[in-house]
């Protein structure tokens, strides 16, 4: 029984000493995508510079970024047109955030999210390792417990890598030189404005245009399983609450919300009476929050249509969906 009861102190009291020993080296430059970072620096500044002028500001994860090209729609559309997709990734509550902080009266945002967010209800080891390395507000913006639960979710040698960071970070600076460069705005927007051309594609924040889309995205390469088109989209309680929230705070602020629908890849054996039953649920659904421009019955493109993941459209992708978006925000405009 006294051995018992020694291992339960032992073990209450190294796991007391993990968690107390994680949260104090918060934050840390560990391994992250911190191009995605870079990526939100840059489209801020693009946001700025159009400042003052009526626009539609695109946000959502990549999808956007892959699938949307907003030269082409700001040309036919005659105003300026912001790519904010970023990172599929994100919290939902990241997407809206940077999507309330571009806008201003007199402004659309559209929304294509991606339908995982619809029920964005649990914080994964991808957002927990990126609120740590740069994501500070995000961080400190959680309760303790959830601090707590998500210092657990990352294993029991996670203190040494932050340690490890630390270290290095005061030590050796030039090793993580690329991490810490991410931390630094200025360095970003200048190491942006004299990025060439890309040559080819890769995922970097160096790599979009002037209006926040991503270049070099010609071929097809995506080889996977997509999910089925024809599939009911789920809209949780927590999305639903949020996505009502920054509507509202939108329509405060003079600013029209729009929903739109991701692409899908076309597989064998779909039924287009299913697709077109669940897509007429979920835009019955979404539309008693904002309107929704589109239906995914009609956005089911071959699979020679996506670059590299059933999210991504390529080059040639791209153009055709840009184009169904203009056409159904002209309908809007114009009425």
């Amino acid at each position: 029984m006294r051995y018992l009861a020694t291992f339960l102190v032992s073990a209450v009291m190294t796991a007391m000493a993990y968690f107390m020993f994680s949260l104090a080296l918060v934050p840390a430059p560990i391994a992250a995508e911190y191009w995605v970072r870079e990526m939100i620096v840059i489209k801020r500044s693009i946001a700025k510079q159009y400042a003052g002028q009526e626009k539609i500001i695109i946000a959502s994860g990549s999808g956007a970024l892959f699938g949307i090209d907003s030269v082409q729609a700001g040309r036919i559309l005659k105003m300026p047109v912001i790519n904010f997709g970023l990172h599929a990734g994100l919290p939902l509550k990241t997407i809206l955030s940077e999507a309330e902080n571009a806008s201003e009266a007199g402004d659309m945002v559209i929304l294509p999210l991606e339908s995982h967010y619809y029920c964005d209800e649990e914080i994964t080891d991808w957002q927990i390792r990126n609120a740590i390395a740069w994501g500070y507000e995000q961080w400190h913006d959680m309760p303790l417990v959830d601090r707590l639960r998500a210092i657990s979710i990352m294993g029991p040698v996670f203190p040494v890598e932050l340690a490890l960071a630390k270290l290095l970070e005061t030590l050796s600076p030039r090793i993580i030189g690329e991490r810490l460069l991410a931390m630094d705005d200025a360095r970003i927007l200048a190491k942006y404005s004299r990025s060439p051309e890309p040559m080819s594609f890769a995922y970097s924040a160096y790599h979009v245009d002037a209006l926040g889309n991503m270049r070099k995205t010609e071929g097809s390469k995506y080889m996977g399983m997509p999910r089925a088109a024809d599939e009911d989209i789920e809209i949780c309680a927590k999305s639903w609450g949020r996505l009502g929230l920054f509507v509202d705070a939108m329509k405060h602020k003079g600013v029209k919300v729009f929903f739109a629908n991701p692409p899908y890849v076309e597989t064998e054996n779909l039924d287009a009476g299913k697709i077109r039953a669940a897509a007429d649920r979920f835009n019955r659904r979404l539309s008693r929050l904002a309107p929704v421009l589109d239906s995914k019955e009609h956005l089911v493109f071959p699979r020679s249509y996506f670059l590299n993941t059933e999210l991504h459209l390529n080059a040639a992708g791209r153009a055709v969906r840009t184009q169904m978006l203009v056409d159904a925000l002209l309908q809007v405009i114009r009425r």
